[in-house]
This record gives structure tokens, sequence and C-alpha cells, in this order.
């Protein structure tokens, strides 16, 4: 079953052109192009997950102070009502 094998022996000759590293050279150009592709998406998640980080830090101490001033929030609040706002609105606390 299968397909008749035979050897046939040959002797190799020198290369006509080029050298072994060429071939490396090719390597680095295919992993460039690939990360070319890459490296892109990871800046952007990069500079998302910044953004929102700064979102979440700056926003709880905004809504205290929007919410003191507009008298929405009577009940005398401190340091300890800033904290909690900080750690539901954001992951610092996780």
């Amino acid at each position: 079953m299968g397909f008749y094998h035979r050897r046939s022996l040959y002797d190799r000759q020198e290369r006509a052109a080029g050298h072994r590293t060429d071939a490396l050279k090719l390597l680095r150009y295919a992993l460039d192009g690939g990360l070319q592709l890459f490296l892109p998406a990871v800046a952007r998640a990069h500079y998302a997950g910044i953004f929102i980080a700064l979102m979440g830090f700056w926003s709880p101490p905004y809504s205290y102070a929007v919410r003191r001033i507009l008298g929405i929030e009577i009940a005398p609040t401190g340091y300890t009502t800033l904290g909690q706002r900080s750690c539901f609105s954001s992951a610092a606390c996780n």
C-alpha cells in the first residue's frame, strides 16, 4: 500500500548566489511584518487602559464635589465616603 520508494544519489553543488544568512534576514522581515500588525493594537489597548484608569480616579472626587456644591448630599460625609466611591467606581481596590 502506498508509493514505491527509491533512492537517488547526487552530489550537491555550491550555492550559486546568496548566503545562508539571507534566510535569517527573511525570517526577521516576517517577524517584523507580524509585529507591525500586533503592536498598534497593544498600544491602543494600553492608552485605553490609562484613559479608563484616569477617569476612574477622577470621577469620585468630582462627583463628591458636585454633590456637595449642589446640595444633593446633605448628610455629613468625610474621607470614608470618598474612599468608598473610589473603590466602587474604579478597580483601584481590587
